[in-house]
């Protein structure tokens, strides 16, 4: 029998998933960038290979976006969970009255 382990930090799950993100939009990017300069330099038979090569480069500036956003967004939630320093607490004096 597996223990799994759970864990509720939201935010350095959304990082992660922002860095998956960013490294295979970079990736696609780049590749659909060289196939479009290939197919500009030496145009294809069929339109069809320059439509993918337009795809690919546009999915993978999107997963830039998507990544870059989703990475502000964890950034944001880690810091919502951590605990603040000081904490504001009233308390009543002697008469009862709160300051």
């Amino acid at each position: 029998m597996r223990i799994k382990r759970v864990n509720s930090d939201v935010g350095e799950k959304v990082a992660s998933i922002a860095l998956w993100l960013l490294g295979l939009g970079v990736i696609l990017a780049i590749w659909g960038g060289v196939w479009s300069f290939y197919l500009f330099r030496n145009p294809p038979e069929r339109e069809l290979m320059a439509f993918f090569a337009a795809g690919l480069l546009l999915s993978g500036l999107d997963l830039i976006a998507i990544g870059l956003l989703s990475g502000r967004i964890g950034r944001a939630a880690r810091d919502r969970d951590e605990p603040a320093d000081r904490v504001a607490v009233s308390t009543p004096d002697r008469t009862g009255h709160t300051a």
